[in-house]
């Protein structure tokens, strides 16, 4: 977070929250150089505190599975 950044808040997907979202899925990779893993955290968060439920893969029957870089 660079809230010294003109377009901090413009691109900060969870500062534009509200009741209008959609369904998120939320994925994220600890090697994207590009975007931090926390602002996935930050997303999800938003969204948990504007009332949305949370859904695990304990929620859907599912395996939760961690893919490691060079993985095949």
């Amino acid at each position: 977070e660079d809230e010294t950044n003109p377009n901090w808040h413009r691109y900060s997907l969870e500062k534009h929250v509200g009741a209008e979202n959609p369904p998120t899925f939320l994925f994220h990779t600890s090697a994207d150089g590009g975007v931090p893993v926390q602002n996935s955290t930050y997303l999800g968060t938003a969204l948990a505190n504007a009332g949305f439920k949370l859904i695990t893969e304990a929620d859907v029957n599912a395996e939760y599975n961690r893919l490691y870089k060079g993985a095949k």
